[in-house]
């Protein structure tokens, strides 16, 4: 019997919906969910998720990234012009084949512990999960199936967080670049 494989993973990344083809093309999918995208913050004026953002990463690279990522254009670096010019290069086709073989059964919840996504997954039957991105899984959606795996870009437990990549990159430590497979358990990255 073949293996059959529930994925959860954000829906707009052009990685992301190459990674569901490629499973797709090996194995058989049982079902995707897709978290929400996050709604965002009160912009500019989120005083919480400034000091939030400070707290986690420093001022000093709160301001750097602000101004990295500044509308007007007249200074910084576009990050996400310049990662989607590397998804489209790498990833061609990733849009296509996702429609052809996900999309019809890719379901968008609004939270992923939810009773209903909790049920969604259930009723997927599916012998592991895979995931990608998205928000911190609790308990009862990891134990909504047999194993569930989930792949980090970076190296744990030496680069932990988003853009890890960039940091081995910043830190001058390219060789330290790669990805964590990690069975998921109810602590965050443990």
């Amino acid at each position: 019997m073949p293996l059959r494989v529930a994925i959860i993973t954000t829906p707009d990344e052009r990685f992301h919906k190459h990674l569901c083809a490629v499973l797709a093309q090996r194995f058989t999918v049982a079902g995707v969910l897709h978290p929400a995208p996050r709604k965002p913050g009160g912009g500019l004026f989120d005083l919480g998720a400034h000091r939030r953002a400070i707290e986690k990463r420093g001022f000093a690279f709160h301001l750097l990234q602000k101004l990295a990522s500044n509308k007007v254009k007249s200074f910084g670096w576009d990050l996400q012009k310049d990662v989607a010019e590397a998804e489209a290069r790498f990833f061609p086709d990733a849009e296509a084949d996702y429609r052809a073989t996900i999309a019809p059964m890719a379901r968008i919840v609004e939270d992923i512990n939810s009773p209903d996504s909790v049920r969604l997954l259930t009723d997927m039957k599916a012998d592991v999960v895979v995931n990608s991105g998205g928000p911190i899984f609790k308990a009862p959606l990891l134990q909504a199936a047999p194993l569930v795996l989930n792949y980090h870009t970076g190296i744990s437990p030496i680069y932990n967080g988003s853009d890890s990549v960039f940091w081995t990159f910043a830190n001058g430590q390219p060789h330290l670049t790669g990805g964590t497979l990690m069975v998921m358990n109810a602590g965050v990255d443990a």
